[in-house]
């Protein structure tokens, strides 16, 4: 197992036929998993700076993650802006008004010879679709969700000569990545579901999302405690007291710290987890 010099950094990015630009000095390995036409990739790395114990010991990507991530095309959202961009209201998980601003931008259809947007309320109806209920549990409901990434959702619009037709609405521009928004933030806090206990809310240490859906949730964990502990944490935030409505998005978890890795995605049992292969650690 590849130990880490100085400090880690795990961030999550997506890649279609090649990986974004990143700094010469960044040594890292890559695990990744198939969502479409991109990998989504957990990027490991050394050398690249300090970080910031919490309190909990666990570490944290602050200042080095900033600039690195900042060439690698992704926004940083602190806290309080995640916090801002949901109008204080936990219980959403998905940043609509970037995923609204999003939808209008990536999509448009063709009639007789001429481009066309959406409508308003075409584009209203496509972000409350992506909110699938969990009425059929979170892996019915997060393979409908993966089905609509990937896919799309096909609205009516009238047009103008009065006639009436179907479109397709694409939540992710698979064919040009750079159509996309990437965001990543830490300490997202996000309301349970039953909110009879003392604790209201639950916090993931990490979320990356593409055009305001969060697709990947990391838990870090300080080098003294086993991942299995941060496995376990990630299994207990999908329980359905808790926040499962975050996890329906979800494409890639991980957990980890300074010396382990492990990988999966919604729904996986503890025993089912991945540790990645050491392949390639140059990039």
């Amino acid at each position: 197992m590849f130990k880490f010099v100085v400090s880690i950094v795990i961030f999550v990015f997506l890649c279609l036929y090649e990986t974004p630009n990143i700094p010469n000095n960044f040594k890292s390995v890559c695990i990744s998993t198939t969502f479409g036409k991109f990998n989504i990739s957990i990027l490991f790395a050394d050398n690249i700076g300090t970080t910031k114990p919490d309190k909990d010991g666990s570490f944290y990507i602050y200042t080095s993650l900033y600039g690195i991530a900042k060439k690698m095309g992704y926004k940083y959202i602190s806290e309080q802006q995640n916090k801002d961009l949901r109008n204080n209201n936990l219980k959403n998980v998905v940043l609509k008004d970037i995923l609204k601003s999003q939808l209008i931008k990536i999509n448009s259809y063709e009639y007789k010879g001429q481009k066309y947007k959406f409508s308003e309320q075409s584009i209203n109806n496509a972000i409350n679709d992506l909110d699938v209920d969990l009425g059929e549990g979170l892996i019915t409901t997060s393979e409908k969700i993966y089905k609509k990434l990937i896919s799309g959702e096909a609205y009516t619009e009238k047009l103008k000569d009065g006639s009436k037709k179907s479109y397709t609405i694409n939540y992710i521009d698979w064919e040009n990545p750079e159509n996309n928004t990437y965001h990543f933030t830490e300490e997202y806090s996000v309301e349970k579901q039953d909110l009879t206990g003392i604790k209201k809310t639950k916090r993931p240490d990490i979320v990356v999302f593409i055009n305001g859906i969060p697709l990947g949730i990391i838990e870090l964990k300080k080098d003294s405690v086993k991942i299995s502990e941060g496995i376990k944490q990630i299994i207990n935030y999908q329980n359905d007291k808790n926040i499962p409505h975050l996890f329906k998005y979800s494409q890639i978890v991980m957990a980890g710290n300074n010396n382990e890795v492990k990988y999966a995605t919604t729904g996986t049992a503890l025993n089912f987890w991945s540790i990645w292969n050491e392949e390639n650690t140059e990039i």
